[in-house]
């Protein structure tokens, strides 16, 4: 019986000790729970909304930003500056980007292809983002791939004087750089600024300048198509094509005719020396002519010699 006492006040005993360790953990578990975590604040940029995309943006630049603004490929021009008056973006600062996304317009319809068979065409635009930074020293990049629709965080990065984006893509959530298309486009925008001097450069347009503007022509027609737009005074090389045809017609046509005047006068000559030949002629016939009867109309040979005077036709004295 004491033996069944002992073992059950141990018994008691380990049950208490089990109890006072689980409360024990249960208000450290508790303590956990009501301290709150610090949530992390960045600046912001752009309008924060329900419909605007958000992306934690880092400017891994190197360069102090002081405007930034976005521009979708329906837009021919970059809107307002996006930072607030007297906002700058540090290097190796984060901000909180947001940006509403326009609506996506459908193309108008096209007639169907066969009457009756009801097929239009119901294309979506594939609308495409830039991002434009202004820099503290008035340098101004532009980005022309900023896919903000695909990413959440991202770090906006210079290098080689190309601006690109690092990025992990919603998508299929792979890490993505886009310096290598930026470079492409760096490369290519030098080009189409090199195409539009040259073609600034033609100055007034006479036949010598023929070989210019055949040069800037095939100049602009090597460029991708994709590029071509962004040489904005390609209609002033048609103005100066036309100008050039127009000066080339008017000096075929000026040809032409001064070929057609000196025929003329070559022809009007030849038939003046033909008069003039043939006057001679008959003046020498007419000369010739009068020369017979004024000899008494002696008998002349081929070579116009007269045979007047010959000793058949002289009178011999008899009485010699």
């Amino acid at each position: 019986m004491e033996k069944m006492k002992k073992i059950l006040t141990i018994a008691l005993i380990l049950l208490c000790l089990f109890m006072i360790g689980c409360g024990k953990e249960e208000k450290q578990e508790e303590g956990k729970e009501e301290i709150p975590e610090k949530e992390q604040s960045y600046e912001s940029v752009g309008n924060e909304s329900e419909d605007a995309l958000q992306v934690l943006l880092t400017n891994q630049t190197g360069l102090e930003i002081t405007g930034m603004s976005v521009k979708s490929s329906q837009e021919a021009e970059y809107p307002a500056n996006m930072l607030r008056g007297g906002q700058t973006v540090s290097p190796d600062e984060k901000v909180m980007f947001y940006y509403t996304v326009e609506e996506k317009k459908e193309e108008p319809e096209a007639p169907a292809q066969n009457e009756g068979d009801g097929i239009l065409s119901d294309a979506v635009v594939n609308i495409t983002y830039s991002l434009q930074v202004t820099c503290a020293d008035g340098t101004i990049l532009e980005a022309t791939l900023f896919p903000i629709e695909d990413m959440s965080e991202a770090a906006l990065c210079y290098e080689e004087e190309v601006l690109y984006l690092t990025y992990k893509s919603k998508t299929d959530e792979s890490q993505v750089s886009t310096k290598e298309a930026e470079a492409v486009a760096v490369y290519n925008k030098k080009v189409a600024v090199s195409v539009a001097e040259q073609i600034q450069q033609l100055g007034e347009v006479t036949l010598e300048s023929e070989e210019a503007i055949r040069a800037a022509r095939a100049a602009y027609d090597s460029l991708p198509e994709e590029v071509k737009p962004q040489v904005q005074n390609v209609e002033e090389l048609l103005v100066k094509e036309y100008q050039l045809e127009e000066l080339r017609q008017q000096a075929i046509a000026q040809w032409e005719a001064e070929q057609q005047a000196a025929q003329k006068a070559a022809e009007e000559q030849a038939a003046q020396r033909a008069a003039e030949e043939a006057a001679r002629q008959q003046q020498a016939a007419q000369q010739q002519q009068g020369n017979g009867n004024a000899n008494g109309g002696g008998y002349q040979d081929d070579v116009g010699q007269r045979t007047d005077g010959c000793l058949d036709d002289v009178v011999i004295n008899e009485y010699d």
